[in-house]
Parts: structure tokens; sequence; C-alpha cells
């Protein structure tokens, strides 16, 4: 083999390499092109990103017509950001859809709050509060929605830098590998033609140690016709390669280095947002491959104000920070840290954490695991204060309870209004009839009385007992009923002509004693007393309360059937500054359904009578400014309750 042939085959295989190198060189430059676009992109959107705080403000402050159009602007880069066709990755586009999804809420949180600043304008006063409220709620929502966007914006950040540093890494290997490739292929080109031809090839090994001092300039001259010709054309061309190749790799490291001051101002730029957070902080925190550790990687300097420790002291002792989590809030942050872990989704969490002033605050956590190349777990989250929208919160449930109360208290009122109004109707109703019955009867039922009267004289006279007993029998009990015909009328006169109580100090257990001897309680029925003290001095009108304790006492009687027990137990309480009488019987008792109409006129249960009996003691006991109330069930009796107010004491 010729020595041209053997050194074209020579320079062929060093050739190769230096190609195959430079052409990876060129993609690397590429790539790199790439990242840095991306970069510069991401911080344009960054930067109307945090515009938008801004806006916010703008909006609270009233100032729609300026905000909306810094908003049009805003869209219209940040449309250009999302469409932008260089982030074709499949994670970084995920990312990019999450940022554009939280901005797409964010632009209808806009829309809300401008609905609600129309009403906070011209509303009316009791929607002006709701709208504040509603306006906090949103102001809250946004700030959730924008660190999520800081977030997002950060992991797309570190992705987009990662993939940087690694395509950076195999430039410099490539380039220090084709520096390595050409030294090696002058090393063996230039022993090769030194043990062949040394005189031949004296001037290439000239060329050769020009190049390797840094002069590119120089050309080989091949116009001769020999067998070096091709070498020289060869030698030529890669002089030419290599000297394209350096220029670029030259524009390629000044491309690097603004890449890397671009990379530092937007890290800068996501320092300045996560420190300039308000009532909140930004960090990650590594928790090894088990996810069992706790070591920050990046805390902001909000921790001073949400944990009073300066972020130096945070990254030193991370415990110190989840140390204040109160404990029972500590079991439901770590179990939903477990399931993000394993469904490798963010969570959120509403957890009190204890101050170092011991202060109880609210935080806010919302937090996104990650795998890093070295399988450790990192978490990138955010903390929010929300102190003072969990106490909106607690505030708005109180207003809402007394609300309910006030509303429920005036129903109460109500129904009692329309049931005193009921009752006045009856007992006017009552008046009316009773009137024209105490005229057209008590005339005739007094002619019949005395004829009676005479009868029963007249058959005393002829000893009539003797030879017809049954005259005076049926004379007894017409009689009889003539008494009772006389107490209806009364009652219905009682209830419709009640005077007004001449109260006075009054002995309850002569009284209550009284009432008994007159009510005629059968043998067979057995009546207790108790005072808690005794003596025990009421203030009441003596005769209305004496008619009281007859009619309940009568009832009482009537319920047992003629035989059965009536506790009477009559107690002070001075607190309360009343006296409680409760009368109780053994009788049948009174259903459910009946006890909320038994103070009614007219209504009785009872074969005989007329239901006025209790109404006329729950008209006294409202004139002495008392009360009566009735408990009973069906076979277990019935007791009265009688509340007397402003007791004396002896």
């Amino acid at each position: 083999m010729k020595f041209h042939t053997q050194l074209r085959v020579i320079s062929m295989l060093a050739v190769a390499p230096l190609l195959f190198v430079g052409g990876f060189l060129l993609i690397s430059t590429y790539m790199i092109n790439m990242a840095t676009q991306k970069i510069a992109f991401l911080n344009d959107g960054i930067k109307e990103m945090t515009a938008m705080r801004a806006i916010m403000f703008d909006y609270t402050q009233g100032a729609t017509e300026r905000a909306e159009s810094q908003l049009l602007r805003i869209e219209q880069k940040l449309a250009a950001l999302f469409a932008h066709e260089q982030f074709q990755a499949a994670s970084e586009r995920e990312l990019l859809g999450r940022i554009e999804n939280d901005y797409q809420r964010v632009q209808k949180l806009f829309v809300e709050l401008e609905k609600n600043n129309m009403t906070l304008i011209y509303g009316e006063p009791e929607k002006q509060i709701a709208a504040r409220e509603y306006a906090n709620i949103l102001l809250s929502q946004f700030s959730i929605l924008s660190q999520n966007i800081i977030t997002q914006s950060f992991q797309l950040h570190d992705r987009i830098n990662h993939n940087l540093i690694a395509t950076r890494n195999v430039y410099n290997t490539l380039l220090f590998t084709m520096i390595a490739l050409f030294t090696l292929m002058v090393s063996v080109v230039s022993f090769f033609i030194n043990t062949q031809l040394k005189l031949s090839v004296a001037h290439l090994l000239k060329i050769a140690h020009q190049f390797k001092s840094g002069d590119m300039n120089y050309v080989i001259d091949s116009a001769e016709t020999n067998e070096f010709q091709e070498v020289y054309l060869a030698f030529n061309q890669m002089i030419t390669q290599i000297k394209t190749s350096y220029q670029s790799l030259t524009a390629e490291i000044e491309d690097r280095k603004s890449a890397e001051e671009a990379l530092r101002e937007s890290e800068n730029l996501l320092r300045t947002l996560s420190n300039n957070l308000p009532g909140g902080l930004v960090y990650q925190i590594d928790s090894g491959l088990d996810g069992q550790q706790r070591r920050f990687v990046y805390i902001s300097e909000g921790v001073a104000q949400l944990h009073g420790l300066t972020s130096a002291e945070a990254r030193q002792d991370a415990m110190r920070v989840y140390g204040q989590i109160v404990e029972e809030d500590q079991r439901m942050v770590a179990e939903r840290e477990a399931r993000a872990v394993i469904e490798m989704t963010p969570f959120q969490a509403e957890a009190r954490i204890r101050m170092p002033s011991g202060e109880i605050r609210w935080r806010l956590f919302t937090s996104a695991p990650r795998r890093l190349p070295n399988q450790h777990l990192l978490w990138d989250g955010v903390e929010i204060d929300i102190t003072e929208h969990k106490r909106a919160e607690e505030l708005l449930k109180e207003h809402n309870r007394l609300l309910e109360e006030a509303v429920q208290q005036k129903q109460g009122e109500m129904e009692a209004m329309f049931e005193t109004l009921l009752r006045q109707e009856k007992l006017a109703t009552i008046g009316k009839i009773a009137g024209s019955i105490a005229h057209e009867l008590r005339n005739p039922l007094g002619a019949v009385k005395q004829s009676i009267y005479y009868l029963k004289h007249l058959a005393q006279q002829q000893e009539l007992a003797m030879s017809h007993p049954k005259v005076l029998r049926h004379l007894d009990l017409v009689d009889g009923e003539l008494e009772a015909s006389a107490r209806v009328i009364a009652d219905l006169l009682d209830i419709t002509r009640m005077k007004p109580p001449h109260r006075q100090p009054t002995d309850l257990r002569a009284l209550i004693e009284d009432a008994i001897q007159h009510s005629l309680p059968p043998e067979q029925v057995r009546v207790t007393l108790t005072f808690e003290p005794e003596p025990l001095t009421i203030d009441v009108d003596p005769l209305q309360f004496r008619q009281v304790l007859l009619n309940v006492l009568t009832n009482a009687i009537q319920a047992l059937d003629g035989t059965g027990e009536i506790a009477i137990h009559a107690k002070q309480l001075p607190e309360q500054g009343e006296t409680l009488l409760e009368i109780h019987d053994t009788g049948v008792g009174v259903a459910p359904e009946n006890i909320a109409k038994v103070f009614e006129p007219l209504y009785t249960t009872k074969t005989t009578g007329t239901g006025l009996g209790l109404s006329i003691c729950k008209q006294i006991m409202d004139s002495h400014q008392g009360r009566i109330s009735l408990a009973s069930l069906p076979g277990q009796g019935t007791t009265v309750m009688l509340a007397i107010p402003g007791e004396r004491k002896p």
C-alpha cells in the first residue's frame, strides 16, 4: 500500500470520531439554546404572574379599569408562554398545563371579585357586609392559587435547570473528548509520518506544533501534485472544521454564561417572591429515601413571622418547625402526607400550631411530593396563615347561631301571643254568654231553690221522711244540682270579671288545709303535706289563690275515682325569688296530646264539668305574675306545679 493511501486511511479514521463528536457538540448547542429560551420565557411568565398581585390590589381599591387593562396585557403574554413550542417534554407540558389551569381559576376569581365589587359599591348595607366577607374568601383563594402557581413554576424551573445542567455536562464531556481525540489524532499521524517519512512530513510537524500552540490561520499549500496532496487537503479541511467548531464553542460558552446569568436572575426572582409572600412561606424539604427524614433544602424568610425562627435555625433542625404543630393535628397531617406519597399527588391540611409565645394559630399546608434522581423524596410546599379566616368562620357561625336563637325566640313569642289572643277571644265570647246565662238562669234557679226549701220544710213537718224516704232524697239531689248550676254560673262570671289581686302575706299551710276541707276528699283518699321551710308565707290574694287550690284539688280527687293519694309539697327557692308548690295525684293521668289543651277555656276530658277550672287557675296565676304547668303520663298520675313569685319570710 502506498504511503498516501495509508495516510488517507489513517486520516479518515482520525477525522471520523472528530466529526461524530462535533455533531454531538452541535446537538448539545441546540439543546442549550432551547433551555435558555425556555428559561427566558419562564422568567417573563413569572414576572407577569407576579403582576397579578398588583391587579388584585387594584380590584380591592376599586381601580377596576386599570386592572382590566393590565389583566388583558398579562393574558396576551401568558398565552404566548402557554403556547410556546419549546415546551415539548411531557413533564414540562403537564406542569405548564397545571399553571395554565390555576391561572384560568384566577381569571374566574377576578370575575367573581368584579361582581362582588359591584355589591360592595352599590349593594345594601347587609349585602355589603356579606360581600366583604366573600371578598376575604376570594382573596384567600387567590393567595392559595398564586402560591400553587409559584410552586409549580418552581418545579418547572427545577426541571429545565436540571436538563440544562445535564446538557452542559454532556457538552463539556464532548468538548474534552474532541480535544483529546484531536490530540491523539495529531500524535498518531505525527508518529506515523515521523517513522515513515521524516523528511517528507517535517513541514507537517511544524504545522502541527503551530496548531497546537493555537495558531489556526495557517493553510498548507496543496498546489503540488504528489502523494501528500490528499493529506494536505484533508489536513486543511480538518483545520477548517476545528476552527469552525472552536468559533462555535466560543459562542456557546458566551450563551452558557448568559443562560447562567438568566438562571441566577430567575432564582433571585423566586426567592424575592417567596420571601415577600404575605402571611406565608415557601419551602422544599428532603425526607430521604424512606420519607421519614426531615431536612429543609430551602425555606423562605416568612418562617420568622410564622414560626418565630430564622431560616438558618429551621434548616438546621426541621423538627423545630414540625414540632410546633399541636399534638391533636400531627396525626392528621402525617396521614395525609402518607396518602400523598402513595398516590404521588399534592395534599392540603389545615392544622393548628403553637407559637413560641404560646399563642395558637391556624395554618394551611399545601405540598406536593416528587422523587429526585437519587430517589430522595422531596416536598415542594407552601404554608399560609389562615387564623383570621378561621376566626371569621367562627364569627359567622356564632352570628348564625344567634340569629337562629333570635328567630326561635321571636317565633315562640309570636306563638305565645297568638295563644293569648285566642284565649282572650274565647274569654270575650264566654263573657258575653255568661252575662246572658246569669241573667236568664239565676232568677228561675232561685225560685226553684226556694220551692225545694219549702217542700223539704213541709216534708219534715208532715214526717214524710219516715213514710216516704225517697221524697227527701230526691229533694236533696235536686238541691245539689242547683248548687252545681250556681257554681257553673259563678265560674263563668269569675273568668270574665276577674278582679286584680289584692296581695297580702298569707300562711300557705292554713290556705291549703282550708282548701282540702272544702274539697271534701273521700276517706280512701290520703292527703300528705310537706313544707320547706315551715311555716311558709306567700304573698297572694287569699281568696283567689284559695280558688286555685280548690280547682286543682277537685280535679285530683276526681282523677282518683274514690281511692289513691294526693301529695302536696311546697318549697322556697330564694335564688329564683319564688315558691314552688307541687300537687301530685296517683290518678289516671292525662294523655300527652291533651296536656297543651288543659288550660284552654271550656276544654275538658270528663263527662261532667265545664272545662273552666284550670283556665280560671291560669288566669289567677297570670294576674299574680306566677306560672302554672302540668306534667302527666297515662296511668302514672298528674303533677300540677305552681310557681308563686315574691315569697316573704314570716
